[in-house]
């Protein structure tokens, strides 16, 4: 499996496990504590996901204590819905224990109410009376676990399929392309890539290769006296810059021709037939034969 494969399909679950902690993960919600004042009544919202109309699941965690020096009070905690429909969630005294309260409530408003009672009759004020601490943990993603997983596992299709695709049109793009570039273009081109291998570790590469192609028809000792010729420079002063310097002609163009004539320019023109290439004509100029 090629590596990019291989990166889709890693993608593809963790989309898949990034979901399943989101439907793991809990919002929770404080209504009051022991450290703060006594809330008697407080409204949660419950939301619907794309108003599907379906239940999300809380559980609600209570405890009530009497204040120090106040006798034990009757405490009712109820649930009022959207709808206006009142439901008993508990009902015990102050220093017993609140059971954990597992509900499926619809989205929209909710409202939570604390009553306190003492023989039958409401305490006021109950706040100095009573002190309580409510927190409810809500899942609210639970109620789309199904679409979560279908839409997350469609994505993770559609980028194993896309990356297949795009890397068929860039190979097919490529290929177009090397077909409209030259065998001189295509040349370059590879002599970069091997430098640029070359420079990063890889094959070596000969200096003289990134040179202009051979002109000098098959004369070897020519071909590298040019090459020669385009990298000396004769204003630095190396080791091993005179020996080099030393083997070609240095004198300037105009000296080396020496004076001609105008004895050859007269007449109908003649073809020499041993001038057949770029090189022969060099050679000729330098009287090399």
């Amino acid at each position: 499996m090629r590596l990019n494969g291989l990166t889709v399909l890693i993608t593809w679950l963790l989309l898949n496990a990034i979901w399943t902690g989101a439907l793991r993960t809990k919002s929770t919600v404080d209504v009051m504590s022991h450290d703060g004042s006594l809330v008697l009544t407080d409204t949660i919202s419950v939301p619907d996901m794309f108003d599907l109309g379906r239940t999300t699941r809380l559980v609600i965690y209570c405890d009530y204590d009497a204040e120090q020096g106040i006798e034990a009070s009757n405490i009712t905690l109820s649930h009022t819905d959207p709808a206006g429909s009142i439901e008993q969630l508990w009902s015990g005294e102050t220093g017993s224990q609140c059971p954990d309260i597992e509900v499926a409530w619809t989205g929209g408003p909710h409202s939570l109410r604390t009553s306190v009672s003492r023989n039958g009759s409401k305490v006021v004020p109950a706040h100095d009376a009573v002190s309580g601490e409510v927190s409810i943990d809500m899942w609210v993603f639970e109620p789309i676990s199904q679409e979560g997983y279908i839409f997350f596992n469609i994505l993770g299709a559609l980028l194993f399929i896309s990356d297949k695709v795009v890397r068929r049109w860039l190979e097919k793009r490529r290929a177009s392309r090397i077909r409209n570039v030259s065998l001189h273009e295509q040349r370059r081109r590879e002599e970069w890539r091997q430098l640029n291998r070359s420079i990063e570790g890889g094959d070596a590469v000969d200096v003289e290769d990134l040179l202009v192609p051979e002109t000098s028809g098959g004369d070897l000792e020519f071909d590298s006296r040019m090459r020669r010729r385009a990298w000396a420079d004769e204003s630095v002063d190396e080791i091993g810059d005179e020996q080099l310097l030393a083997a070609d002609d240095t004198r300037p163009f105009e000296e080396r021709l020496g004076e001609g004539d105008l004895s050859h320019l007269r007449g109908e023109p003649k073809i020499d037939p041993k001038i057949r290439t770029v090189g022969d004509l060099m050679r000729r100029l330098f009287q090399r034969e």
